[in-house]
């Protein structure tokens, strides 16, 4: 029987109420009067939603109160619930149909409803209202990303709390509002950083996650890519440079995306980039990350973050290599300070290089070079380096410390 199964897909539990009486009538062999109470069931459950998505939206308001005095409130109601989007047209015909039939049998003059024509009208009550919540369009839309960027009460603090907020939201966001929302959300991410860094972060977690879980067409007029690179890049860069989403931003607008992000305040980009590289996602795109990343000194690496190594290797052979010994001291010591991940993903001839290029640096010949000398050492007393690169790192040790003697 159906009842079990539409118990589990209905949304709220106030449409149960008509649903119940419905199985009533139903079990009961009052067929007429189930099928009338299944459509109205179909009806409240569709005034519901619509209430709730004309938050916000002026037009749809109107449109509730037109109905009110239509000479058919049912049949206004399913025709505004088509005209915003939450029913397609084809929906709108069938509870035309279901609403028409119920008229016929509203008579106690016509023929009686069939049980499988009551459990017809329980389907289409059910998988067309019923299991469906209200949806978010433009003007709620743009009312929850102020909130979002502006309220720090409006979500519980942490990453968990924003993913599972934009697991929950993405779905209800209706089409024509999911370009509205992203936008207004990079809009307000100036405001939300002036009353917390908090908020930034959370701005750009919740607006990358719905684009992950969209999966929009950023190609598409309605998203005006164009617009958004020039009114927020830093933002737009900040939210679109994650492997979650680069495959969405079309490919003539990637280099836009990241020379936009040379433009952002935030240090967090350039991991970012390094990130998006690392997970493959684009291997098309992978001379332009490296020239991105190879373009920023290695002084512009922020210290809490973890420079990608074997991307900036050049850089860093060609500070090692040459005579600047404060620089090299420099590098040498943030190399110390790396996660082993980093040098494990060298070769075995990158590894070398690295290694020529210290004991080159840590030469005693060189003025102030004793900085290198002692990072070499720190780094030949880690335990976690692969050893291939530990035995190179102490056999480096080992001809400076002879230098050392034979200079003494």
């Amino acid at each position: 029987m159906i009842w079990d199964d539409v118990r589990r897909q209905v949304q709220k539990e106030q449409d149960l109420i008509l649903l119940s009486e419905c199985r009533l009538c139903y079990e009961a062999g009052a067929w007429r009067a189930a099928y009338i109470m299944a459509f109205l069931a179909a009806m409240e459950g569709l005034e519901s939603r619509l209430s709730e998505m004309a938050i916000g939206d002026s037009s749809l308001t109107e449109g509730l109160k037109s109905a009110e005095s239509a000479k058919s409130k049912e049949a206004a109601l399913i025709d505004l619930a088509a005209k915003h989007g939450f029913l397609s047209c084809n929906e709108k015909k069938r509870l035309h149909a279901l609403r028409e039939m119920r008229n016929d049998y509203a008579h106690a003059s016509q023929l009686s409803p069939q049980p499988y024509e009551v459990e017809l009208a329980v389907r289409t009550a059910v998988d067309l209202v019923l299991s469906r919540p209200a949806q978010v369009l433009p003007g709620r839309a743009k009312s929850l990303a102020r909130e979002l960027a502006t309220d720090v009460h409006r979500l519980a603090s942490g990453v968990d709390a924003e993913n599972k907020f934009a697991a929950d939201l993405a779905p209800l966001v209706h089409r024509s509002a999911r370009p509205v929302m992203f936008r207004e959300l990079l809009l307000h991410h100036i405001e939300a950083g002036q009353v917390s860094r908090n908020l930034t972060a959370r701005v750009v977690n919740v607006a990358r996650n719905l684009l992950a879980r969209w999966r929009p067409d950023l190609s598409a007029p309605e998203w005006r890519l164009d617009l958004i690179l020039t009114e927020t890049p830093g933002p737009a860069a900040e939210v679109l440079i994650d492997p979650q989403v680069w495959t969405l931003i079309p490919v003539d607008y990637r280099s836009r995306v990241l020379g936009a992000s040379y433009k952002h305040e935030s240090n967090d980009l350039r991991p970012a980039i390094a990130n998006v590289l690392r997970a493959q996602v684009d291997p098309e795109s992978e001379e332009m990350f490296l020239e991105a990343i190879r373009k920023l000194p290695l002084h512009d690496w922020p210290e809490s973050s973890v420079p990608p190594l074997k991307e900036l290797l050049p850089t860093v052979l060609n500070v090692l290599n040459g005579n600047r010994q404060q620089e090299a001291k420099w590098t040498c010591d943030r190399l110390v300070m790396l996660p082993a991940e980093e040098f494990a993903r060298l070769t075995v001839d990158e590894c070398g290089e690295l290694v020529r290029a210290l004991e080159k640096a840590g030469d005693p010949g060189g003025l102030n070079s004793w900085g290198v000398r002692a990072g070499i050492r720190r780094l030949a007393d880690r335990a976690d380096l692969p050893q291939a690169l530990t035995d190179k790192l102490i056999n480096a040790q080992r001809r400076i410390e002879a230098k050392l003697d034979t200079s003494e």
